[in-house]
């Protein structure tokens, strides 16, 4: 047998932070949700088309601070030991934002039940996506899920640009990170404009009643 640590983690804080990280930045936008609507303007005439890009703004928005204050926190308040600072940073925004539009995505689609099916997929992901232990040590069937987690990425990808600095690790976790992300807002955009399409088709008493909604 041949050691080798190079990638060696002198803390075991250093360690688990991927996996709390990516915890915190997923249970951050559920909380997003619980404040603001996912559906609604403050506008009443508001159109589909403005409430999906201000309700993605206000979302963008609230992402990039949680983002801002986690990193503030974590390489200035704990002074964590970054391998390379630039692709951690990006990292956090990187999954802070695709968890948002996650969750996004399937309250808008689904209010309460979405939030719902997201709690699922979090506590799925606690258990499966080898933030704790190494993926060979998980249960056939959770190996299987693995590379399908959000999270997975996010995790794999943090303990890359913490312990090794490996770029290579970092760009490709954020490019599926990135098409996660892209699935979502799309599917978000998809609920606004059908119910654009719906409304458009209903009769006029329908459609007062409708944008009242």
């Amino acid at each position: 047998m041949k050691e080798d640590d190079s990638r060696k983690v002198e803390k075991y804080g250093l360690g688990i932070a991927p996996y709390f990280i990516s915890i915190a930045l997923f249970v951050g936008g559920l909380f997003f949700t619980t404040v603001i609507s996912s559906r609604d303007s403050f506008q009443a005439d508001a159109t589909r088309l403005g409430r999906f890009l201000s309700r993605t703004a206000t979302y963008v928005l609230m992402s990039v601070s949680q983002s801002l204050a986690a990193v503030l926190i974590l390489l200035y308040g704990l002074k964590l030991d970054i391998g390379n600072v630039p692709l951690f940073i990006a990292l956090v925004f990187a999954a802070s934002l695709t968890f948002t539009l996650i969750i996004q995505a399937l309250v808008t689609w689904g209010d309460q039940v979405g939030r719902y099916v997201a709690v699922i997929i979090m506590i799925l992901q606690l258990t499966s996506s080898a933030g704790t232990f190494p993926k060979e040590l998980l249960p056939d069937w959770m190996q299987a899920v693995h590379p399908w987690l959000p999270m997975s990425h996010s995790i794999a990808g943090l303990k890359a640009a913490i312990s090794s600095g490996d770029a290579a690790v970092v760009y490709e976790q954020l490019s599926y990170l990135g098409i996660y992300a892209a699935i979502a807002l799309a599917f978000t955009g998809l609920y606004f404009a059908v119910k654009a399409r719906r409304t458009a088709e209903a009769s006029p008493l329908e459609r007062d009643g409708a944008l009242q909604a």
